[in-house]
């Protein structure tokens, strides 16, 4: 079974936000492939009194997701992703580990 992370990047800025949803993570897309992680959505909250991204990833049974992570973030395929984006904008990374139930459609 699959092991899960849902992030949460809180932004300086509803700019910042944008641009980052709109413009970097659809370019994460490609190479994600490249570490095996598997990308399932991207959200938004209307609630959010600070400017955040939600995103809920996946990687195989197994994977140390940190490690993974980490990896992915010294890759010449993220740099490329985030280049001309002050990556300083992202104030913070939360990260949420999550178990799928028996009963769940994503496993």
């Amino acid at each position: 079974m699959d092991i899960y992370e849902l992030r949460t990047y809180t932004m300086a800025s509803r700019e910042d936000l944008d641009f980052y949803k709109d413009v970097i993570y659809p370019r994460h897309l490609t190479s994600f492939k490249e570490f095996d992680i598997h990308p399932h959505g991207f959200w938004t909250s209307p609630q959010d009194e600070e400017p955040r991204l939600y995103v809920l990833v996946s990687a195989p049974e197994g994977s140390d997701l940190a490690e993974l992570g980490e990896r992915y973030m010294n890759s010449p395929g993220f740099r490329s992703d985030v280049e001309g984006f002050d990556v300083s904008k992202i104030r913070r990374v939360d990260t949420l580990t999550l178990n799928p139930t028996a009963s769940s459609p994503l496993q």
